[in-house]
């Protein structure tokens, strides 16, 4: 870890980082000497929520990104840290689309808005070559959520996130990340995430996965669901059971994915993933290059007004809010 003084000593322009001290092994728990920090890294890749209060992000070293509830364990797979930092710091974008979207998709519902899509010819058959006549129509469920998402964005100011030329399950499936969703563990689902449904098939009397999609809603909470009515007749939207069909309680529906909208990506002064990573790796000492401690340098100057105003040091404010929103 590092502890470094930055510009003039005594001048305007000086700062001094200490990395080491968010450095913990007991991290959020309620009775954590570092509950209070604005962020900590965890030098391990399994992380227990046991005894923490409060949601956490968590930011694996190697890429990996999960919203941690507590009571819960996570791994990190190959991970060698994992970067912690409370929700309510870097979810407060995220809460509030997510929100908007419910509200949305609650008033498609209640006003029995037509969810029928068109297609362009050339797509449609591109979709018809692998999917099928009776297959493609499901894929209106997409026109239906990008509908409602475009108008809950739009609502919140920000551009929509899935491209207006996604049509099909298979694409948001291949290309989500680039959309700014990640995949939850289907139990930690929150009003306005997507469901993603999957063919599935019976073995053992228990549901089996497929590599197919067919299928996407907004969740609404209560185990609830908002997507197309019929594709085929042009019916309005509709709210659903996330598990069973509705003309039979008993049925049981296909597995589903959850995806997640991660918070906008607010990190300025033209820096790549790439960057951040460097940083990362600088600060817990992984990387001590020459190249490394440039951008660390580089960005923490970038950031030091910014972290000033709010009272943080710039590594400080870059862990919380620039890593938290990336």
């Amino acid at each position: 870890m590092h502890n470094q003084s930055i510009g003039l000593p005594g001048g305007p322009n000086e700062y001094i980082t200490d990395i080491s001290e968010f450095v913990s092994i007991e991290g959020y728990k309620s009775d954590s000497p570092d509950v209070s920090n604005p962020y900590n890294i965890i030098n391990s890749s399994n992380i227990t929520m046991e005894g923490v209060d409060f949601p956490v992000r968590g930011f694996g070293n190697n890429g990996i990104i999960q919203d941690m509830i507590p009571g819960k364990n996570y791994n990190y797979k190959d991970a060698d840290y994992v970067v912690e930092v409370p929700m309510a710091q870097v979810g407060r974008e995220n809460t509030d689309t997510s929100n908007q979207l419910v509200q949305t998709a609650n008033r498609y519902v209640n006003e029995e808005k037509d969810t029928f899509r068109t297609i362009p010819l050339g797509k449609r058959e591109k979709l018809l070559s692998y999917l099928g006549q009776s297959e493609f129509y499901s894929q209106n469920c997409v026109q239906t959520v990008k509908g409602m998402i475009c108008d809950a964005e739009g609502a919140g100011g920000d551009e929509p996130t899935i491209p207006d030329d996604v049509y099909d399950n298979r694409t948001f499936k291949a290309n989500h990340k680039e959309y700014g969703y990640s995949v939850v563990p289907t139990e930690e689902r929150q009003p306005g995430d997507l469901l993603q449904y999957y063919y599935s098939y019976l073995e053992d009397d228990e549901k089996q996965w497929t590599d197919f999609p067919y299928h996407l809603g907004v969740y609404t909470g209560d185990d609830q669901y908002v997507s197309d009515g019929s594709g085929i007749t042009g019916e309005g939207a509709a709210k659903k059971s996330i598990f069973f069909y509705d003309d039979a309680e008993l049925e049981k529906k296909d597995l589903f994915t959850v995806y997640r909208k991660l918070p906008n990506k607010k990190m300025g002064g033209g820096l790549e993933p790439k960057q951040l990573d460097i940083y990362t790796k600088y600060i817990s000492g992984e990387n001590n290059t020459d190249e490394a401690k440039k951008t660390y340098d580089k960005l923490n100057r970038i950031y030091y007004k910014q972290s000033k105003d709010v009272g943080m040091s710039p590594a400080n404010f870059i862990m919380t809010h620039v890593l938290g929103n990336s």
